[in-house]
């Protein structure tokens, strides 16, 4: 999980918010020493509020900003702010024309969760390779991912290109592992995403093999979702993780209907 932190009331209250990208909502749970006015009740939404503050983020000041309170029963102690494509989003509420983030790499020494945030329109993409972004009516940024090669095949092949190791026993949800016990080095084949456009991501390997080396076994990182669900051309829809997007940077151009990738750090003109 990645967090920034918004700043909301007037005198400034700032709380941590856990990052989501497949939602439209911003909310935080409420508690005693958060002073708010109450503008909107509704009960039947996991007991909430919703309100209409000051928000304070990056040196911008937004008035009448909609976010919610929740009374959970989970005891969360953060928030979550929705960057999805819904109205009630942060990049739709501050109007943005675009917004980007960059995530540390496996190896990174940041351990705190935090992520690189742009929120400006000035950003520089031109020279970056781009995918177009889809409208849909389901609450998420749709792009058409055409193709996951494992070196010059098919994914469907991974298994082959690891016949040298034995299968292993599954490792929680991951399903496909191999035994590697025992190898003084192991070779895994290059995995790339090819996208609608030409974007192309080359991923790191620990973006799509976890190694256990008490269990003396590397598991692809990919999972299997049990909601069947139907993709922009008839096939199934494929939810990139941030354990994928590890090392880029992910663009959101909503003017042009783009996301553009980029693997170095970004130019605000």
């Amino acid at each position: 999980m990645y967090y920034i932190s918004l700043s909301f009331g007037s005198p400034p209250q700032t709380l941590p918010f856990i990052i989501d990208t497949s939602s439209s909502d911003v909310w935080f749970p409420c508690e005693p020493n958060y002073l708010v006015d109450q503008i909107t009740n509704t009960p039947s939404t996991l007991n909430g509020n919703s309100l209409l503050q000051t928000l304070e983020i990056q040196e911008k000041t937004v008035t009448d900003f909609l976010v919610q309170c929740f009374n959970s029963s989970a005891h969360q102690p953060v928030g979550v702010v929705g960057f999805g494509p819904g109205p009630k989003s942060l990049p739709s509420q501050l109007d943005l024309k675009k917004f980007a983030f960059c995530l540390p790499s496996h190896w990174s020494n940041d351990m705190s969760g935090s992520t690189h945030l742009v929120l400006d329109d000035r950003l520089e993409t031109k020279d970056l390779s781009y995918t177009p972004l889809y409208k849909n009516p389901h609450g998420y940024h749709y792009v058409n991912l055409q193709e996951i090669v494992l070196g010059d095949k098919p994914i469907k092949e991974l298994e082959k290109q690891m016949a040298n190791y034995s299968r292993a026993s599954s490792v929680g949800i991951l399903g496909i592992c191999f035994n590697v016990s025992g190898e003084k080095s192991v070779v895994y084949p290059e995995l790339s995403f090819q996208f609608e456009g030409g974007a192309k991501m080359v991923l790191p390997l620990k973006n799509y093999f976890l190694l256990d080396n008490n269990l003396g076994v590397a598991c692809f990182s990919f999972v299997e979702g049990n909601e069947a669900s139907v993709g922009l051309n008839g096939g199934p829809t494929i939810r990139l993780g941030n354990n994928q997007l590890r090392t880029y940077c992910m663009v959101y151009d909503f003017e042009e209907r783009e996301i553009r990738i980029s693997e170095t750090k970004l130019q605000v003109r």
